[in-house]
């Protein structure tokens, strides 16, 4: 039991990520002028594009992936698996974090707070990895 306990806490850590994925996106939908700007064929200030899509499906599809792998991999692969997807959301979230301050509205800032607690749960998943004992396979 112990040894999936591990498995279970960074199963349970990547659907957080993916909950605050969804409440992002919620607060962007408030955003005065958000969907308009979607609707002209920009996202963010840039077009939607084929590139703009896959970053948004990494956001989404690689935790949903990563919720039910995390518990089926071998321990090994599910360490490095789970090591690199999240170091790359933590990354990818830093980043849109340090894009973000151009909204003044309070649903941006309430956005750009949201993202900036976001990169926090890829850290704690980085942290749980490291932590994984050997002995729990």
């Amino acid at each position: 039991m112990q040894a999936n306990m591990w498995r279970i806490r960074i199963s349970i850590l990547w659907i957080a990520d993916v909950v605050a994925l969804a409440a992002a996106y919620t607060l962007a939908l408030l955003e005065p002028g958000f969907l308009d700007e979607l609707l002209s064929g920009r996202l963010e200030g840039m077009g939607v594009t084929a590139g703009v899509g896959l970053i948004a499906a990494y956001f989404w599809i690689v935790p949903i992936c990563m919720m039910y792998a995390t518990l089926v991999l071998g321990k090994k692969s599910a360490k490095v698996w789970n090591l690199v997807l999240a170091l790359v959301a933590l990354l990818l979230n830093l980043v849109d974090f340090f894009s973000r301050f151009t909204s003044y509205e309070p649903e941006g800032i309430a956005r750009t707070i949201m993202i900036g607690l976001m990169w926090i749960i890829p850290l704690i998943i980085v942290w749980h990895v490291w932590k994984w004992p050997e002995e729990a396979a």
